[in-house]
Formats: C-alpha cells, structure tokens, sequence
C-alpha cells in the first residue's frame, strides 16, 4: 500500500472508545465534536465490526431501544464513508511489535499497530482514544496523543 498523501486537515486515528463515546454522546475530557470536524479520520476495519457490536450489544441489554440501535448502525455506515481505513493484514498483526510494559487486548493492538502504520507512513498527527489503558499503551509506542 502507498503512503498516506498529505491533506489539508491533520489525520487523527480514532480507536473504537473514543468513536462509541462520540457517536453515544458521552460525557468525556476530550472535545470530540471539534476534534472530529477538524480532521480527516483515520482507523482500523476492526471499528467498524466493533461498534456494530457494541450497539446490538446495549440494545439487547435495554440500555438502547432497537430503533436507537438501527440509527446508530446507519450513522456507522455513513461515518465509514468519510475515514480512511486499513484493514488487519497478517503483515499488521506478525509485526512483532508491543508496547514496552503493557500488554493490550488483540483488538487493541491492532488499533494501535494500524496507527502506528499510519504513522510510519506520513499519515498520523494524533492518536484519538478515550480508553486509559489504550492511551498508555500509544504513549509507549510514541504515538502523538490527543
């Protein structure tokens, strides 16, 4: 794959926590909004498999109604259209490389192993996650953090 051109907007990677907190409008320290407009996104395929998940998930426990579930998989596939993606390819996930101390859940470390492909190839500004563990585990790979 070529590398990533340069755009007129910074590209921010955005793991799966901190787009469920967007796209569920829950309260978090970062401006995602703002953050969110201002950037060209950037992710792995995995978040989209992700939320959809999650959203079926929170339906079937009553926390979303089923109607609640279907807008937000709509608004899924519509926000899909504007991120630049990468798909988990064997290279990504043998790639040898972990975090110094900690050890992420595989989903993590693929999120943060497609960042830092994004990264390698001129096309990261920041690393967007609202997960504690995931922020660590970017900050010791040297990924620019939001």
């Amino acid at each position: 794959m070529a590398p990533v051109s340069k755009r007129a907007k910074p590209i921010r990677f955005i793991d799966t926590s901190a787009y469920l907190s967007w796209a569920l409008g829950q309260p978090t320290t970062l401006k995602l909004d703002k953050i969110i407009a201002q950037a060209t996104l950037a992710a792995s395929t995995i978040l989209f498999a992700e939320a959809e998940r999650a959203f079926l998930h929170l339906a079937r426990s009553n926390l979303l109604t089923h109607e609640q579930a279907l807008s937000l998989r709509e608004g899924l596939i519509e926000h899909a259209r504007h991120f630049i993606v990468r798909e988990p390819s064997l290279e990504l996930c043998l790639n040898n490389r972990f975090p110094a101390m900690t050890t992420p859940k595989s989903a993590d470390l693929i999120h943060l192993r497609t960042a830092l492909w994004f990264l390698d190839n001129g096309g990261l500004n920041a690393f967007i996650t609202t997960d504690k563990q995931q922020a660590i585990a970017a900050a010791e790979f040297g990924l620019p953090l939001l």
